[in-house]
């Protein structure tokens, strides 16, 4: 469940990452990591930003290739023993998979100026009532606004419909 893409298209771009991200929203595997995470913790999603950034190394894609990592192969692979490195769309992808496979609304946000070259997750926040970056592949803190760094922003939102 890794895809390779050469001169990847936006449209590509949106499609595999809202394809990934429902899929892993719906994965029992993504959900059982998920809870691993949030165990009694009162605040869920510092709790996922936390085990992410600590669990998972950023690692780059090779020069000139586009990586993606299905958030299920990660949390398989975390359960068998196996973490690997992700890069900013893989932990965008795998958190905001954790945050919405326990029930949070959440997006990817593509980032750039003027080329895409960042990503996101960012959730809603019932208690802060306002959306919420957060970002493991930077060294920034949960919920810091690096928006106002970027002329580009594109939305990416779960598909609904996938098999795993």
């Amino acid at each position: 469940m890794i895809n390779l893409i050469r001169n990847v298209s936006l449209q590509d771009l949106r499609f595999t990452m809202s394809h990934f991200l429902g899929g892993g929203i719906r994965s029992p595997a993504v959900r059982r990591l998920a809870e691993e995470a949030v165990a009694d913790k009162q605040d869920l999603i510092a709790a996922v930003y936390d085990m992410v950034k600590l669990t998972f190394p950023y690692l780059p894609d090779p020069y000139g290739v586009e990586l993606f990592v299905h958030p299920n192969r990660v949390a398989e692979d975390f359960f068998a023993g196996r973490v690997r490195g992700l890069d900013c769309d893989d932990m965008a992808l795998l958190n905001a998979s954790l945050l919405g496979s326990i029930g949070y609304e959440v997006e990817i946000q593509l980032l750039g100026n003027p080329d895409l070259s960042h990503a996101v997750c960012v959730v809603y926040s019932p208690i802060l009532q306002d959306w919420l970056i957060v970002d493991t592949a930077s060294n920034v803190p949960l919920g810091w606004d690096m928006q106002a760094m970027y002329s580009r922003k594109i939305d990416v939102r779960p598909m609904q419909r996938e098999s795993i």
